[in-house]
């Protein structure tokens, strides 16, 4: 996981999707989330794809909760972007704050949804409407502190309801993703690199390259490069 920052305030391209928002809110309240987002193909503004190009570009292309490497467009693949709410809509008094919430929204890939059977989904695709620990919103920066990456790509945690939101309500420790992960940290496995150097390689992965994209999985190799080699970063 890699923490994303978001923008205080709100980025000035998402003013007039604010303000839509705000003005159309009881309308929308009526309306199915299908609906909702749909409603956002008005005239010649698309709210949706202007929050799309925000939301992608602030995490680097990267799926917010796995790391994979995510787009917006077609094909419409596995890595194709889609949204998520890590506040759930389903059984919030007030549907239309989280739904319409630029704090509350990040970029996803769709976890397999339409590449592998059921009980391999990962990411949203697995969440669904189920509430995981605020400290694993990939916007709370201690996202990347309570986390521990081993070796052989498997992310573990010594608190017992942060592993069970990990490992079975996000799915992240599934064999695809477990098996990505080490591919990634193999090249920093059993390496004698020394803290200043350990700081250099993480710098690396903290700079997005000239598409502003991030590498993938970058938020594992950092993670485990600070658990291993005592860097500052």
């Amino acid at each position: 996981m890699k923490y994303i920052q978001k923008q205080t305030p709100p980025p000035s391209n998402l003013n007039y999707f604010l303000r839509w928002v705000n003005d159309n809110a009881v309308p929308l309240g009526l309306l199915s989330g299908k609906e909702q987002w749909e409603r956002f193909r008005v005239k010649k503004r698309n709210h949706k794809s202007n929050l799309q190009n925000t939301l992608i570009e602030e995490q680097g292309y990267i799926c917010a909760y796995c790391n994979r490497r995510i787009h917006k467009g077609n094909p419409e693949d596995d890595e194709q972007l889609r949204i998520d709410h890590m506040q759930p809509k389903a059984g919030t008094p007030d549907p239309i704050t989280v739904t319409f919430n630029y704090y509350n929204l990040i970029g996803c890939c769709f976890g397999d949804e339409r590449t592998i059977s059921s009980n391999s989904l990962h990411c949203d695709a697995s969440k669904q409407d189920i509430v995981i620990p605020q400290v694993l919103f990939p916007t709370n920066i201690t996202c990347e502190q309570v986390l521990i990456y081993t070796p052989v790509g498997e992310i573990t945690t010594s608190d017992t309801s942060l592993l069970d939101a990990v490992e079975n309500t996000l799915n992240l420790n599934c064999p695809k993703l477990k098996s990505a992960r080490e591919n990634a940290i193999k090249p920093y496995v059993d390496f004698d690199i020394q803290p200043d150097e350990a700081d250099e390689i993480i710098r690396k992965y903290l700079t997005p390259n000239p598409q502003n994209q991030l590498a993938p999985f970058c938020g594992a190799i950092i993670g485990y490069l600070r658990q291993n080699y005592n860097a500052t970063l």
